[in-house]
């Protein structure tokens, strides 16, 4: 620890612009956990490529390929499940492999108030861009996804919540397939979790997945909460049985007040210790292998484009789960995808597959307003004299050392409200129009999420604006806009083309300008009201025109993070389809999707339940399978 008592004069001294005042402190913050990484990094994982294949220039040669029984492609949100539930039989050989390293090596992962820290890791985060985006000023959108085992779940807002009953029993719907519906998916939701305090039953309370109210809510968001019922939006208890209202948001926090994903829940030290395991890291999947009659047996993988390439061979399945923007760009590349783009690109066609790539994302707004009460995290990511550093070295010593949380428990999304922008006690007809065209997959599912945040920034948490500040923000959760996915080259290692479309469809802007409306009255409402000051940076927005919001909204749409639909179940390729309800590619044999590739429509609100719940399902019904 002697490092970073060395850094205090530093600190003390205070010339340094911001910039170099936050570098400081996170170096402070990583000498303060460096011991606690150390113990963590890489134990039971594998990083000898020979030991999960073999060299394509051997196979060439003559020599068989390392066997298993199942290859997960992918150790996302999805793929940590998979391998973790398949491999409980003990005589299935399986191999993961996840292109990324371990998410528990690095605190910024761990610690849920370290997120946006994280993001512009060019290492440990895929460093994606949309093409420009037509209805937002012809501007380009920062995506970032995660190339770290645990997938996304290491850096998402920890939000825990399903989607809607209604989404999951329309895909049931669409695909005439029971075992999607909600009262069945309702008991992979509660296998994956041990929920803390919930709210009612029935809830899960053994699972790996670490559910509660443990993150931080700050003063304002309380405010923001109670406004919401000042508003008219009725109170939710936990957004699975009432999801249509207000109220705190669970999140995935274990009892140390970390951050619970599915690499620390699924790949625990006993499950990597098992002998029919093995997580290779740092392998990225170039292709799936077919013999003649189209039938997957194999996969090719490599730690880099300059590395060797090697290969495995699977007895039973291969798992492609590698998300939804991976996963199509790999099929595609192995041959399954539509016709032109395969024969314009030199791919040899498997089977033609046009809808490979149809693309769905939840855009989101961001309002900015000014904290009179002087309650934000301001302090803490922007610190301005040696009182806020003591606040600093203060809620490191409760989280590090005491293990109670405080503000580095604290998460971007806090305050949430569910609503429907058709609901007309929320949005009187005199006051905001005829509602939009409707999208969401029940009449008891939302089209829109409200969230607070205790500090506004921008650019993905890269900066934030100056002094104390409140953000509120607008989701659109059932957006009819679809973009396309799509090879740039016949290489993996060129980022896919990646064009969302957002806003193209015309009802999904009009929502927007309907919520930020809402959200602005909300922010004049008790107690908000007497908290923000009403004539700085948004609060004025309740004098605008539907056109001048609407100029906002082209301006500040961004992710929230929730790209999906990529490879979506149908019934067949006819009617839309690139995997069937039991996630099998159709037109090929041995090869599955599970990730949000699959859904066939977005989820309303946060997906990594429902991926986790999918890893989870699969799992189950392949072990069946197997065993009949």
């Amino acid at each position: 620890m002697a490092p970073a008592v060395s850094l205090l004069p530093y600190l003390s001294s205070f010339i340094p612009p911001v910039a170099a005042r936050s570098r400081v402190l996170l170096t402070l913050v990583s000498l303060l956990v460096v011991y606690r990484a150390m113990f963590n990094k890489g134990k039971g994982l594998e990083t000898d490529f020979n030991a999960a294949g073999t060299p394509v220039s051997k196979t060439k040669k003559g020599e068989k390929a390392k066997e298993w029984d199942v290859i997960v492609c992918g150790g996302g949100t999805s793929g940590c499940v998979l391998a973790s539930r398949l491999s409980e039989d003990p005589n299935l050989k399986v191999l993961l492999l996840e292109a990324g390293g371990s998410g528990q090596a690095h605190i910024f992962t761990r610690v849920p108030a370290f997120l946006t820290y994280l993001l512009r890791n060019t290492t440990h985060i895929w460093q994606f861009y949309t093409e420009p985006q037509s209805d937002l000023d012809n501007t380009k959108r920062f995506w970032p996804r995660a190339k770290l085992l645990g997938g996304c779940s290491n850096i998402n807002a920890l939000m825990a919540q399903y989607g809607s009953p209604g989404d999951f029993d329309e895909w049931a719907s669409l695909l005439s397939d029971p075992s999607w519906s909600f009262s069945n998916m309702r008991r992979y939701f509660q296998k994956m979790e041990t929920v803390h305090n919930a709210p009612h039953e029935p809830r899960g309370s053994d699972g790996p997945m670490q559910v509660g109210y443990r993150n931080r809510i700050s003063p304002v968001s309380e405010a923001f909460l109670e406004a919401c019922g000042n508003a008219g939006i009725p109170k939710s208890r936990d957004f699975v049985w009432d999801l249509l209202g207000y109220g705190k948001i669970m999140s995935y926090i274990d009892s140390k007040y970390r951050r619970s994903t599915t690499e620390t829940a699924y790949l625990t030290p006993a499950v990597l210790a098992r002998p029919n395991l093995t997580v290779l890291i740092h392998a990225t999947v170039t292709k799936i292998l077919f013999d003649g009659n189209k039938n997957a047996v194999g996969v090719e993988f490599a730690k880099d484009a300059k590395s060797e390439v090697f290969t495995a061979s699977a007895k039973k399945e291969i798992i492609l789960s590698a998300g939804a923007i991976a996963s199509p760009q790999i099929l595609t590349l192995s041959g399954v995808g539509p016709a032109s783009q395969l024969q314009t690109l030199g791919i040899p066609q498997v089977i033609d597959s046009p809808h490979v790539g149809r693309l769905v994302d939840h855009p989101s707004i961001d309002l900015f307003f000014q904290d009179d009460s002087k309650q934000s995290e301001a302090p803490y990511v922007q610190p301005s004299g040696l009182l806020d550093v003591a606040k600093i070295f203060r809620e490191l010593f409760k989280y590090f050392v005491l293990g109670t949380g405080g503000h580095l428990s604290t998460t971007p999304g806090q305050g949430v409200a569910f609503i429907r922008t058709n609901d007309p006690k929320l949005f009187p007809v005199e006051k905001y129009g005829k509602p939009n065209e409707e999208s969401t997959s029940s009449a008891e599912g939302p089209d829109i999420e409200l969230f607070s945040s205790a500090i506004c920034w921008k650019n993905h948490g890269t900066s934030f604006l100056k002094g104390h500040t409140f953000g509120l923000h607008a989701c659109l959760l059932r957006p009819l806009s679809e973009g396309r996915l799509w090879l740039k080259t016949n290489s993996v290692w060129d980022h896919p083309i990646m064009d969302p479309k957002y806003l193209s469809h015309p009802a999904d802007a009009p929502k927007l300008v309907r919520s930020i409306r809402y959200l602005v009255s909300i922010a004049k409402t008790a107690p908000l009201k007497t908290i923000l000051n009403q004539t700085a940076l948004d609060q004025n927005l309740d004098k605008a025109t539907d056109e001048e919001i609407l100029k906002i909204v082209k301006e500040r749409t961004v992710t929230l993070y929730h790209p999906a639909c990529t490879c979506a179940m149908g019934k067949s390729i006819e009617e839309g389809g690139v995997v069937d309800s039991k996630l099998r590619v159709l037109g090929v044999n041995g090869l599955r999707v599970c990730d949000a590739s699959v859904m066939t429509t977005i989820v309303s609100g946060h997906p990594a339940a429902a991926c986790i719940a999918m890893g989870e399902k699969l799992a189950d019904e392949l072990k069946k399978e197997w065993k009949n």
